[in-house]
């Protein structure tokens, strides 16, 4: 919100922009009581953080409403997805190359199209969220689970590249327990079955499940987090910041992995970048830099002179070596 980056600019103060923040919220709030004076709309759009964060497979419209759910709740709900401010990702039930031919349209998740507001909705309790709150989250030292809020800005950052947002639930068999995907999108006429976490990465059943039981219809896995780049077998690990550039690689043309005689890639080798690359930034890359020291050393540009992001690089299973996608 531009409102809320003026705010900061002047004054660097970040309880200033909740506030800002805030009056951007009671302004939405004003028109969903244009639309609908009962105050279903504002129910339904304030509700979004508690709902993602108890951790429920869908959106519950009556959990919002606090009754039950009649067809005009379900119209106001098409009315709320109308407007823009949320956004919705659809269930689907047998998960192939056409997502939305088996999106299950009772069954959805509901996100907030912007990621600055679901912080202040977040933190509502008080009429104003105070610098300390803002330093933690920036410093990634809050103590609470924050994944949702990672989940709603994953979900922001691949509307806003064009995708359509679905995900993936399943029982486990022999169990009452249920598996769930966060984000499946298509690329290369596979699946990308997308995770993501505050910064616990360690656990990541469902998506290693996803990727065994629908080994042939998958292209690559992802697992999106606070922390740095890395691997775990054929998961490959990235902090949420790379999203963006990950989508953009997953757009072009995939590459045939070149090797060495010694069996390892040379990441800088003109085969692999068209642009210039620095042997130091990859150096420090194999040895577990933060990913903020090493990005901006390497340099990459289009054809148009414009500035993209690198192959994403990890190391692969079946030989110790760097393998340049």
């Amino acid at each position: 919100m531009p409102q809320a980056v003026e705010a900061y600019v002047s004054k660097k103060n970040f309880s200033e922009i909740d506030m800002v923040k805030r009056s951007i919220i009671k302004l939405y709030e004003e028109d969903f009581y244009k639309i609908d004076t009962y105050g279903r709309l504002s129910k339904m759009y304030n509700s979004i953080p508690n709902q993602l964060n108890s951790g429920k497979r869908r959106y519950v419209i009556s959990a919002a409403t606090q009754k039950h759910t009649t067809l005009k709740d379900r119209e106001k709900l098409s009315e709320l997805v109308d407007s823009k401010t949320v956004l919705i990702s659809c269930n689907t039930t047998d998960p192939a190359i056409s997502l939305s031919a088996a999106a299950d349209n009772d069954s959805f998740k509901l996100y907030l199209a912007d990621t600055g507001l679901f912080v202040s909705l977040l933190f509502n309790s008080q009429d104003r969220t105070g610098n300390n709150i803002y330093s933690k989250l920036l410093s990634d030292s809050l103590d609470a689970n924050l994944g949702y809020l990672y989940e709603n800005a994953a979900a922001q950052i691949l509307a806003s590249c064009g995708y359509k947002l679905f995900y993936h639930t399943w029982k486990k068999e022999n169990s009452n327990h249920s598996c769930e995907i966060d984000f499946l999108i298509a690329a290369h006429a596979k699946l990308v079955p997308i995770e993501i976490k505050s910064s616990a990465i360690n656990n990541h059943k469902s998506i290693t499940a996803f990727s065994e039981k629908y080994s042939g219809k998958v292209w690559r896995e992802y697992l999106f987090s606070q922390r740095d780049v890395g691997h775990r077998e054929q998961l490959i690990l990235k902090p949420i910041y790379m999203l963006p550039f990950v989508l953009e690689e997953l757009l072009a043309p995939p590459r045939t992995p070149h090797r060495s005689s010694q069996g390892l890639t040379d990441p800088c080798s003109a085969k692999n970048f068209p642009g210039n690359c620095d042997k130091t930034a990859f150096a420090s890359l194999s040895e577990r830099q933060p990913i903020w020291a090493v990005i901006p050393k390497i340099r990459d540009y289009s054809s148009n002179g414009s500035l993209r992001c690198c192959p994403p690089v990890f190391y692969s299973t079946a030989a110790d070596s760097v393998i340049s996608e």
